[in-house]
């Protein structure tokens, strides 16, 4: 699913909502990043620190190592019923995941901003 056509985190339907704005802690070397306006996310890399099990349609599976470029230019808020604050919407481009897609068959989606951090 794309931000524009799939479940957003919350359960909302449709484009992340124009009201969100950057939250959660910046990571080393990406405070410019969090710091600037749209866009700067887009295209950005993030690796997986963590696992994760997708909460619902339209979220990823995460595993440690896992790769992903991201495809939304900001983290979007967590809704009541999700786990985590923030979420991040991106592609799997390398990765433990991405080397098992019977596992993980699932290729993008939105996951958890406090378990990814930024590549150089």
């Amino acid at each position: 699913l794309l931000p524009h056509e799939g479940a957003a985190p919350g359960g909302r339907v449709g484009a992340p909502g124009a009201e969100a704005t950057l939250t959660g802690r910046p990571r080393a070397s990406s405070d410019e990043a969090l710091q600037g306006g749209a866009g700067l996310l887009t295209h950005r890399v993030v690796i997986a620190m963590g696992a994760y099990d997708g909460e619902d349609t339209g979220y990823i599976e995460l595993k440690p190592g896992d790769r992903l470029c991201l495809k939304w230019h900001r983290n979007e808020p967590g809704g009541p019923k999700d786990k985590f604050e923030s979420y991040l919407f991106g592609v799997r481009i390398a990765g433990p995941s991405f080397r098992d897609q019977i596992a993980s068959p699932s290729s993008e989606g939105w996951f958890p901003y406090d378990l990814v951090q930024f590549c150089q």
